[in-house]
């Protein structure tokens, strides 16, 4: 992926294959590519091979989160599956 820097405040962008430069092995942890960031707005790239929260333990954070799974498969509970 490139890096370029666009618009009227010079935002930088990675630009490119969202497939591209990934690795030939599962990781240990997911790895995160910022893609952009502008006020309220965050993009990035997370390359995961079965990385889960362990058992019992709910994940929250303060942020919003919008996912696209480009290949396999992603399970989630949402607050209301909250045991």
């Amino acid at each position: 992926m490139k890096r370029r820097r666009v618009g009227p405040g010079k935002t930088t962008v990675k630009t490119g294959n969202i497939r591209s430069d990934l690795p030939q092995r599962p990781l240990a942890d997911e790895m995160v590519d910022l893609l952009l960031e502008r006020s309220g707005l965050r993009i990035e790239r997370i390359v995961s091979s079965g990385q889960v929260t362990p058992e019992g333990q709910w994940y929250d954070q303060e942020t919003d989160e919008w996912v696209l799974v480009v290949e396999g498969a992603a399970p989630h509970r949402w607050r209301r599956d909250r045991p």
